[in-house]
């Protein structure tokens, strides 16, 4: 497969991976579709070819010329001279590290999320102080093997099944140097930094990572077809903050729960616990609800993107979130602290009482929703703000553009 960017360059993390990660999502488009979705007016540039299911990539928090890319079977990758490349003559990428060992890849389960830490920099970070960490999601064993014949999941806990699990590896080697064979992942000193529930399905597992303005990790977190399993108030799970799927968390950069998260002892839930650490991804009581959940009732967010220039009213960081939708609509949402979207109650604008304000019922909205058809497409793949430095042209300011898979 190939991975490829459109100029300018500021975008580029999100714009090839829209390109590589929604392999896993939907079928792969051809050479002659992916030239056909770039305007005439930008470039198409060819970083790499030949990659084997490339699923995210992450630009080095500092701006410099180093990025991080990873495939689904495990392998992991350092690039460097895309920055100011006008074809792929000056880039480089070699392999820093491999986890196919640890990992289970069929269907959509794998290697599906990678960040540094949000403190790296190429010219001051060090072995050991602590910004020196490239971040994991992927799809381990759990219990049997990675073949479970369940399509769906239909009790909790499950007696078999994957989990999947968000890591952190030291990262060594000297930064500062952009030569090929500088930075290799230690995978002698994995720290597991939260694990989710037993998951039958190999679909709807979400794993994008970032880190927002305020310093804090963001996961998605699918609901692993877990909607027809309710906890003991009667909420399916995607909804239920007792249980990890369809959410998003956030935790500190060393794993940690923040205190300001809104389901924690500090904002009175004082029987919280941390779900994914030491307690199978859910607490067994909607008593108990999972410190790290930020966002509930969602489907599968295989990826969000934060708002680079502005924040929220309440200084949150501000971003949208692509939720991959079912058999009848897409959504975008505008994440909000502590929201619930309703799924699987409301898909796009539409509850079982019909296509009405979702509010109505204690539900958030969606921002932008649409449904599948020829024009629209059926799988919404990735999405990003478009920075108001990235020197785009000046219809593009204050916007966000996303991708759309099934359409090429």
């Amino acid at each position: 497969m190939r991975v490829a960017l459109s100029s300018p360059f500021s975008p580029v993390a999100v714009l090839a991976a829209m390109v590589a990660a929604v392999a896993v999502l939907c079928s792969v488009p051809t050479s002659a579709e992916l030239t056909s979705a770039f305007r005439s007016d930008f470039d198409e540039v060819v970083l790499i070819d030949g990659m084997s299911s490339p699923t995210d990539l992450d630009v080095a928090p500092d701006g410099s010329d180093l990025l991080l890319m990873c495939e689904q079977g495990g392998a992991i990758y350092a690039v460097t001279g895309a920055a100011t490349t006008s074809d792929d003559s000056d880039v480089t990428h070699y392999e820093i590290g491999d986890l196919s060992r640890l990992m289970c890849h069929n269907g959509s389960r794998g290697l599906v999320g990678i960040a540094f830490h949000p403190n790296f920099d190429i010219q001051t970070s060090k072995e050991g102080d602590g910004s020196m960490y490239v971040y994991t999601y992927y799809t381990a064993l759990g219990k049997g093997d990675c073949y479970t014949g369940k399509w769906e999941v239909d009790e909790l806990p499950a007696k078999e099944g994957t989990i999947n699990v968000l890591s952190r590896f030291p990262l060594l080697g000297d930064p500062s140097s952009l030569a090929k064979g500088a930075l290799e992942l230690d995978m002698q000193n994995e720290e597991i930094l939260l694990e989710t529930a037993l998951q039958m399905s190999h679909n709807h597992n979400g794993g994008d990572i970032a880190f927002g303005s305020d310093g804090m990790l963001y996961l998605t977190l699918g609901d692993g077809l877990s909607n027809k399993v309710k906890n003991d108030k009667g909420l399916p799970l995607e909804q239920a903050t007792d249980a990890l799927f369809g959410k998003i968390i956030r935790l500190t950069p060393d794993g940690s729960i923040p205190e300001d998260n809104p389901f924690t002892p500090q904002n009175g839930y004082e029987n919280a616990i941390f779900c994914g650490k030491g307690n199978d991804g859910y607490s067994g009581s909607s008593k108990k609800p999972c410190m790290e959940v930020y966002i509930s009732g969602l489907r599968n967010p295989f990826r969000f993107a934060f708002n680079p220039d502005k924040d929220n009213a309440d200084g949150s960081p501000m971003f949208f979130i692509n939720d991959v939708g079912g058999s009848s609509y897409e959504r975008i949402l505008n994440a909000r602290k502590g929201a619930n979207y309703g799924y699987p109650d409301v898909k796009g604008p539409c509850t079982e009482d019909g296509c009405e304000d979702p509010t109505k019922h204690g539900w958030d909205r969606a921002y932008h929703w649409y449904s599948h058809d020829s024009e629209r497409g059926a799988c919404i793949s990735d999405g990003t703000f478009i920075p108001a430095a990235a020197g785009w042209p000046a219809e593009f300011t204050d916007s966000y553009i996303f991708g759309e898979y099934k359409l090429g």
